[in-house]
């Protein structure tokens, strides 16, 4: 366990012995270069779980990591997982949202762009939908409207 004061970090074991006078060596600090992923999960209301199944999966943020193998996440990677969970939370998938920037992220939800309805006004499903999908990133990129779904033939 790891105590963060003011910028820095020292572990439990270590803080104990210095206030009982037990530790001979003079404490150093390691300045905090992230957040470890228990902390990230609950700043960004999302589970560990979640984080690194969209980290492998989808690669949605990809966190510093410590000599120890050990994620740590900025600030930046915190509020990206919150967007994206903001983003899930209108009905966006995350396959599809995953690798935009954090600034077409924060666009999305802003403009309350509603994600295309599968199988809705005679969409071909396997062919139709990921065209408009498609398109509708298209569109947000280039910051127009997304293009009205075309029927089936």
């Amino acid at each position: 366990m790891y105590i963060i004061l003011a910028d820095n970090w020292i572990s439990a074991s270590h803080l104990t012995a210095a206030r009982n006078g037990c530790l001979s060596e003079q404490i150093s600090f390691m300045p905090i270069t992230g957040y470890p992923i228990r902390i990230a999960a609950k700043r960004s209301g999302l589970t560990p779980h979640v984080i690194r199944a969209w980290e492998k999966r989808h690669q949605a943020t990809e966190p510093k990591r410590t000599g120890t193998n050990r994620r740590l996440y900025s600030e930046e990677d915190v509020e990206r997982l919150s967007l994206l969970r903001a983003a899930i939370g209108e009905g966006h998938r995350i396959g599809n949202i995953a690798t935009l920037p954090s600034g077409e992220l924060r666009r999305l939800l802003a403009t309350g762009l509603a994600p295309a309805t599968q199988g809705s006004r005679g969409l071909n499903h396997d062919n139709d939908v990921g065209c408009l999908e498609a398109g509708c990133l298209e569109a947000m990129r280039r910051g127009t409207i997304c293009p009205a779904p075309t029927p089936a033939h």
